[in-house]
């Protein structure tokens, strides 16, 4: 709320910069974006472990509309701005997802790989897939450095003869949440659709110590959620990466959430106690 001097000064010079430069710079993060894309598919050993994920496999089937062809650069870089226009959603060039389902290797260990080995940022995970992310900081050196290092990783998996990861069992996140009715608006617990949820109550609620308990994760738990035991979250629960909540405050947890948690391969999950597990609300508290 108090002015930095420095701060303003490197706003006023980022606006600046947009304004003189703006076109440019993003012309060429994405050309950029479209160079790494390419060498990736066309690339024999690249092409082998890592497959670059486009508009068919990141878009559902229903909104997808006349999925553009990479083939070209200067047809790609034409068409475009038309698609942007006319599609309802489209992958963001600057953003590639790179599936590694094939090196045998999961998402948080190829991430500490490139960190340690190659000095190389990969902010966001999951289990197959790494994001790089290009911006208008990025030069073609940056992009080439990668692709070596991609390649001697490559070389070294075909050395190893590494077994495809996806022969390991990936738990799905449940894409519904639930609620308990004790947080559901009344005018909406019986019209079906969407739920109008007092987040803000269940999560000031999850502070009162006479109102929650701990449960630890465990098989006799998962047996129990089977058995439709019920638990009610006191808070949020956030695996890093990716950094959003997969349960919030009032949210029911399901056997398919407790699946999911046991088997993610992350170590940093904020609301999750190793010693203590899971917060959540107490049933006398539900019931009254």
């Amino acid at each position: 709320t108090s002015p930095n001097y420095q701060i303003i000064a490197s706003l006023d010079f980022a606006r600046r910069q947009m304004s003189l430069e703006g076109y440019e710079l993003v012309r060429q993060s994405m050309l950029l974006a479209w160079e790494l894309r390419h060498k990736i598919k066309s690339s024999t050993l690249l092409s082998k472990y890592f497959t670059v994920l486009d508009d068919q496999q990141l878009i559902p089937e229903e909104y997808l509309e006349n999925p553009s062809s990479t083939s070209t650069s200067h047809l790609y870089y034409a068409e475009l701005f038309n698609k942007f226009r006319q599609q309802l959603f489209s992958v963001d060039l600057t953003r590639i997802t790179l599936d590694i389902s094939a090196t045998g290797i999961d998402g948080p260990n190829f991430r500490q790989m490139l960190m340690t080995q190659y000095d190389i940022q990969v902010n966001k995970t999951s289990h197959n897939t790494l994001l790089f992310i290009i911006n208008i900081g990025t030069k073609a050196n940056s992009i080439q450095y990668l692709l070596e290092s991609l390649h001697h990783i490559a070389a070294k998996l075909g050395h190893a003869r590494a077994t495809p990861c996806t022969e390991k069992y990936v738990a799905n996140l449940p894409l519904t949440r639930n609620y308990h009715d004790r947080f559901i608006d009344v005018r909406s617990r019986y019209k079906g659709g969407y739920q109008a949820v007092d987040i803000r109550c269940a999560y000031y609620a999850g502070f009162q110590e006479e109102n929650v308990e701990y449960i630890l994760l465990s098989t006799e738990l998962l047996k129990q959620a089977m058995e439709e035991l019920q638990l009610v979250s006191a808070g949020f629960v956030t695996p890093y990466p990716p950094g959003f909540p997969i349960i919030v405050p009032g949210q029911l947890i399901t056997y398919d959430l407790l699946l999911y948690l046991q088997n993610i391969q992350i170590k940093e999950i904020h609301g999750y106690h190793s010693n203590k597990g899971l917060k959540v609300f107490r049933p006398d508290f539900l019931q009254g």
